[in-house]
């Protein structure tokens, strides 16, 4: 039932639910992200129409459900994380310019100012396949081969992944591992201390890159 859809807060026991904004059919388009600092809640591509040139809004949403500041994106299936300050975004986008491919990027999110610095980096892979180690430092799986639409449906990925670390504010990357052998490599973390990066494999096992 549409009427029943909605975004809620919750204590993590369940108790304490409080409904802060109505779905109905947009449920969708509705990705539940928080912010660091707790602030936003998730992002939204309600009423985005898009543009000719490929560009479309996602709006943030507050922790009251209210409208928090807009982002303007140069593509579709927008994804992102935070950086660990909640100052920036990494995500990816499916590029209309390149058959849909994944094209990643670095953006401000912070206050008013949102979206004001976009940086289009050179790596092409979608951000679920990212992590941050610091604000100023991020690691990303980086297939060697990306099929058209494969920012739209990224299990059309098979290929492997090469590690790349990124550096910020500039979005210098790095090649920073090669796999001894042909690996997927998904669920990327780095360790406390910065020295190990932990990732899974296709077969669901757990994996380690010394940095």
């Amino acid at each position: 039932d549409p009427s029943s859809r909605t975004l809620v807060v919750t204590a993590a026991d369940g108790s304490s639910t409080k409904v802060i904004a109505p779905l109905g059919l947009n449920d969708g388009l509705v990705d539940v992200n928080w912010s660091p600092d707790g602030g936003i809640v998730g992002f939204s591509s309600t009423d985005s129409g898009g543009s000719v040139f490929g560009q479309n809004e996602v709006y943030l949403i507050g922790a009251d459900g209210e409208a928090a500041g807009v982002l303007i994106v140069n593509g579709s299936n927008f994804k992102n994380i935070w950086s660990p300050d909640g100052a920036n975004l990494l995500y990816s986008i499916a590029d209309a310019g390149d058959d849909y491919r994944p094209s990643l990027w670095y953006g401000d999110a912070e206050g008013d100012r949102n979206g004001d610095i976009r940086l289009r980096l050179s790596l092409k892979t979608t951000v679920d396949k990212c992590t941050f180690a610091s604000d100023t430092l991020a690691y990303c799986a980086v297939p060697l081969v990306l099929p058209a639409g494969s920012g739209s449906i990224p299990s059309n990925i098979t290929s492997p992944d090469n590690l790349y670390s990124i550096s910020f504010p500039t979005g210098r990357s790095t090649l920073v591992a090669i796999p001894a052998a042909n690996t997927k490599m998904f669920n990327l973390s780095v360790s406390a201390d910065g020295h190990e990066l932990y990732f899974t494999d296709a077969a669901g096992r757990l994996n380690l890159i010394q940095l």
